[in-house]
């Protein structure tokens, strides 16, 4: 795959800003779930938007949902959130943002909420 991106583990790997036409070399690689972290707009319209790549992912067949965050002001429902995604989505799970370290750090926070429970 040409799209660089970080596997955490088995189930979730992260990854820079993609495009919607990444969006089968993603399933060609064998993951169920994208999760979008970059809210549309911060790049400009250099960046996809959420609902293109939710396109891209249905044509797919691979789910996908949209959980925006702003790296170091996460909130409590988003890390619930993330949690709940990782809980429920089929895997494994291809997280995205700007950098893809929004999408590590929202990962790793979310595992650290259930590991409490």
């Amino acid at each position: 795959m040409s799209l660089p991106f970080s596997k955490h583990n088995d189930d979730f790997a992260a990854a820079p800003q993609i495009q919607a036409h990444h969006v089968p070399m993603i399933a060609q690689e064998g993951f169920k779930t994208i999760i979008n972290h970059r809210p549309d707009g911060e790049a400009g319209s250099t960046q996809p938007l959420s609902a293109d790549v939710a396109k891209a992912a249905e044509i797919a067949g691979v789910h996908y949902h949209y959980l925006p965050v702003i790296r170091g002001q996460y909130t409590q429902e988003q890390i619930e959130q993330m949690a709940h995604l990782i809980n429920h989505s089929p895997k494994p799970i291809f997280g995205f943002c700007g950098s893809g370290m929004r999408a590590s750090e929202l990962y790793a926070l979310a595992v650290a909420h259930m590991n409490k429970k």
